[in-house]
């Protein structure tokens, strides 16, 4: 059985265009890293001021140049491009963003007509289109196809960013995460195996859950294209009788969505993930001896929770939301934070 573990570190700037050659291995003083569902996730890596010679002899910028980040054992963890470079009381800190960071920079430059299509087919066009015309090397992107449809239109005149059009596939019924340079995409849920029970033991100390009744909603309306004004078609509607939490009302706006079936769909799917308040197990460090390795933390991925906790208890199956990891080093001393979230089966984020 593998357990975490407590690992080194190493970190790499490397030219946008090849994994091949490096350009600065960064003497760090303190790494960061995540992985998240739905979203772009964030590395950063601060060293030295010693530093400062080599990022001004070699040109290193933003966007010319990747940060890597290897976990010694389990080989790279997290890569994407440079985003930022800093001056920092502790010394020079280089700021990055996953992969999936260059969809926010990319424009739909092709026509996209696509009626009745699997959802993740749509995705996988978006994203073809929007890295065709400077391909990013060993970017890839896993598609698990699914049975849900939809319409969607997008002109080439109307500059989309394509960032925008795929995550309002990820708020309608499409799952994506980014693990290094694999963007990971799904209809229902992110393939990855069962990341099997977490216990208390498992954690430095008691997670926080939370009971979040803020998205709770128990009648929900969700507005295609158009945005429901009069003569508009595109609306979804769906609802529940209430219970004693009385009527909870929700509006959501997806403009993307042209067809009424996909409105319903995606008025169905808000209303099955929201019409009991969830409970939500936030921030809980991992103990070294915790039986998961590094490469099963797949955001999305089936855990077993059996938690006491400070006051609630969870005993539930849930789905990795995010992972975050916290590296420092003092003196010769590596220390290692692996904190993870979990949302319920099924939740989404409506942002």
């Amino acid at each position: 059985m593998p357990s975490l573990g407590c690992k080194d570190y190493r970190t790499l700037i490397l030219p946008r265009a090849t994994l091949s050659r490096t350009v600065l291995e960064v003497p760090w003083s303190s790494v960061k890293w995540g992985r998240v569902l739905d979203d772009t996730s964030s590395g950063s890596v601060t060293a030295g001021g010693g530093c400062c010679t080599d990022v001004l002899r070699d040109s290193i910028r933003p966007w010319s140049h990747t940060l890597a980040i290897i976990r010694v054992g389990d080989g790279r963890v997290w890569s994407g491009p440079l985003v930022g470079i800093r001056d920092t009381d502790e010394g020079i800190a280089f700021d990055a963003r996953d992969l999936s960071a260059w969809l926010d920079h990319r424009r739909v430059h092709d026509l996209h007509a696509h009626t009745l299509e699997e959802l993740t087919s749509i995705y996988e066009s978006l994203w073809d289109d929007a890295m065709a015309p400077d391909p990013i090397e060993d970017y890839t992107l896993s598609v698990t196809p699914g049975t849900v449809t939809g319409d969607r239109e997008v002109l080439p005149e109307q500059n989309r960013i394509a960032g925008d059009e795929l995550r309002e596939l990820g708020r309608t019924g499409v799952d994506w995460t980014v693990v290094d340079r694999v963007h990971y995409v799904a209809a229902d849920e992110i393939e990855a195996d069962l990341l099997g029970l977490f216990i208390g033991e498992h954690f430095l100390s008691p997670p926080e859950v939370e009971i979040d009744g803020t998205v709770q909603a128990n009648d929900w309306v969700v507005a295609g294209a158009g945005g429901g004004a009069e003569g508009d078609e595109v609306v979804g509607v769906a609802s529940s009788t209430p219970g004693p939490e009385g009527l909870l009302e929700s509006v959501a706006s997806e403009s993307g969505i042209l067809d009424v079936t996909s409105a319903d769909a995606a008025a169905a799917t808000r209303l099955a993930r929201s019409e009991v308040a969830p409970v939500f197990v936030r921030q809980g460090t991992l103990a070294a001896t915790a039986p998961v390795g590094i490469g099963q933390l797949i955001p999305g991925a089936r855990a077993r929770l059996s938690l006491s906790g400070r006051c609630l208890r969870v005993d539930a199956t849930q789905r990795l939301l995010g992972v975050q990891v916290d590296v420092n080093r003092a003196g010769g001393a590596v220390t290692e934070q692996v904190t993870l979230s979990f949302e319920p089966l099924g939740t989404v984020a409506d942002t």
